[in-house]
């Protein structure tokens, strides 16, 4: 009964995929789980995927470096902004998870990586319109002539995220992968 109990719980824990590695005679561990293999030119698609990441890093600590009014002293700004740079900094540490490889990805790893990039993507939508609403309403509200340049420069920078989270997303719904049994 309790071997029952402890195979389910190997099975179905968060480290169910170290199931699929295999002790060979030599000592070694094989991996002998599925492969998911990437259709489609691999370095092209991982370099297209590394540059929009750097723009979208760019943008991200440019927008977070500018003295804008909303990004000096309104939470509705700083808040929204911080969720889209941890956002960002999860999605690009994804991708360099992903990519690491030669276009034959594990199925752990395809799971949480590549399965998780719509979300991402949502929630950096989300975020940078929050920060974009937020800008607006803090220049309306505090009526910051002082900083308006900077604010200004901040939204723009706003919508060139919404538009760099809108490339990956329809760069990763290109992509497509094989779903194969390791060798």
């Amino acid at each position: 009964m309790t071997d029952q109990k402890d195979s389910k719980k190997k099975k179905n824990g968060r480290r169910a995929y170290l199931n699929d590695f295999k002790l060979q005679d030599n000592g070694e561990y094989i991996y002998k789980g599925t492969i998911y293999r990437f259709k489609g030119d691999w370095q092209q698609c991982r370099k297209t995927l590394w540059t929009l990441c750097a723009v979208l890093a760019v943008l991200v600590i440019a927008g977070g470096l500018l003295p804008s009014a909303g990004m000096m002293n309104a939470f509705y700004v700083i808040l929204p902004y911080l969720g889209e740079a941890v956002t960002a900094a999860l999605l690009i540490y994804a991708v360099c998870k992903l990519t690491k490889g030669d276009g034959n990805i594990r199925e752990y790893i395809y799971v949480k990586t590549f399965e998780r990039f719509r979300e991402y993507f949502m929630m950096l939508f989300i975020f940078s319109v929050m920060c974009l609403i937020g800008e607006i309403l803090c220049l309306i509200i505090t009526k910051n002539i002082g900083k308006l340049l900077f604010s200004v420069i901040f939204m723009i920078l706003q919508v060139f995220v919404f538009g760099i989270a809108s490339a990956l997303n329809r760069h990763s719904q290109a992509m497509s992968f094989k779903k194969m049994k390791s060798e």
